[in-house]
């Protein structure tokens, strides 16, 4: 434990209470084949679909629990935080991706480097927000929300080939496609569920 971590909490919490630090990991993620090989640690543990949201499937990230943008390092529960609706802008979710250290492109194909993860994240204004990630095969897949079931097809049932074209329900505005530095991604694995 770093002094720094020790001396804050010996001033907030006393001598005798100890609190652990969080467990930051810093993990280089691929872009997948195809769906089956997007969902399969899904498939295989059942609890990491329960746990997690469209953000962290995007991210292919489970085991963080359902994420908020802007929060990937500040995530104390798996349950994660909530955003108001007065926050669902574009603009403020475009800034919390940044923070948590995914880097904007233009397109999916102008991504940095082999293999780069690409997600894309569009809004419902002052409602919600919602992630895709792209596989090598040119498809695309998501989850649906904290819990809900990872699909490939869009809300006509069609398999997702072209965002734009596919029927993505209420969420109408285009936030931007981000990938994830080659170095990796910095998040922690909270605690609790």
């Amino acid at each position: 434990m770093s002094n720094i971590f020790k001396s804050i909490q010996r001033y907030l919490v006393g001598d005798n209470c100890e609190v652990s630090e969080p467990n930051v990991v810093e993990q280089k993620l691929t872009m997948q084949d195809d769906f089956a090989s997007a969902a399969k640690p899904y498939c295989n543990q059942p609890e990491l679909r329960h746990n997690s949201n469209c953000y962290t499937y995007a991210l292919g990230i489970p085991e963080h629990g359902k994420a908020t943008p802007g929060k990937l390092i500040h995530n104390k529960t798996r349950l994660g935080e909530s955003m108001s609706c007065s926050e669902m802008k574009l603009q403020t979710i475009y800034n919390a991706l940044l923070r948590d250290g995914l880097k904007p492109i233009a397109r999916p194909e102008y991504a940095p480097y082999e293999d780069a993860p690409v997600i894309a994240a569009f809004l419902a204004q002052e409602y919600d927000y919602h992630f895709y990630r792209l596989h090598k095969d040119g498809t695309w897949s998501h989850q649906g929300g904290r819990g809900g079931p990872i699909s490939q097809r869009d809300e006509n049932g069609g398999i997702i080939e072209d965002l734009f074209y596919a029927d993505r329900g209420v969420y109408k505005d285009f936030i931007g496609y981000f990938t994830i530095p080659e170095t990796g991604l910095r998040y922690v694995i909270p605690s609790g569920s």
